[in-house]
């Protein structure tokens, strides 16, 4: 009895492994099994200065009624450029018309890049190299010369190698 009880458990084990397949069953062709979405590029923000490369830790874009504005900031200090374009596509943009500043922080002198001796005066520019509309990202360049004028003297930096990349606006 406990023969035929032993057999009627493997078999009835057996039935239950044979409503399984191990077959490969074709894949409708309409699922995408391995789906690519579009890459996730780095952002960046830096300028070479004062004979150091400032590395932006925060940064942002508007677009607005014509105008790109990117906002870069770095430390505790809030150490920032601000980069203010009238113009939202591809192209150079003279750095006098429109402007470049910067502030060491809260309570420092900032920097623009228009001269205040002579408005009109090539100080540098901006050159927007691409307009993600998809991504909403800006890339470009730029250098200008920035001035300071503390209503006695007028004092200037250089800003070098000025890079933004994939900021998203």
């Amino acid at each position: 009895m406990k023969r035929l009880a032993a057999f009627a458990l493997v078999g009835t084990l057996l039935l239950s492994f044979s409503f399984f397949s191990c077959e490969n069953e074709p894949v409708d062709s309409a699922i995408n099994l391995t789906p690519v979405d579009p890459p996730v590029l780095p952002s960046a923000f830096r300028v070479n200065f004062d004979g150091q490369t400032y590395i932006a830790t925060q940064f942002n874009a508007v677009m607005n009624a014509g105008v790109l504005s990117i906002t870069a900031y770095k430390g505790a200090q809030l150490e920032s450029f601000t980069l203010a374009i009238n113009g939202t596509t591809t192209g150079f943009y003279p750095a006098n018309l429109n402007n470049i500043s910067y502030s060491a922080g809260t309570g420092s002198p900032v920097y623009q890049s228009i001269n205040p001796t002579n408005a009109a005066a090539d100080t540098g520019q901006v050159n927007i190299t691409t307009v993600n509309e998809t991504n909403h990202t800006v890339s470009g360049t730029f250098s200008c010369t920035g001035y300071y004028n503390n209503g006695t003297a007028v004092s200037t930096k250089s800003f070098t190698n000025g890079v933004f990349t994939n900021i998203h606006y």
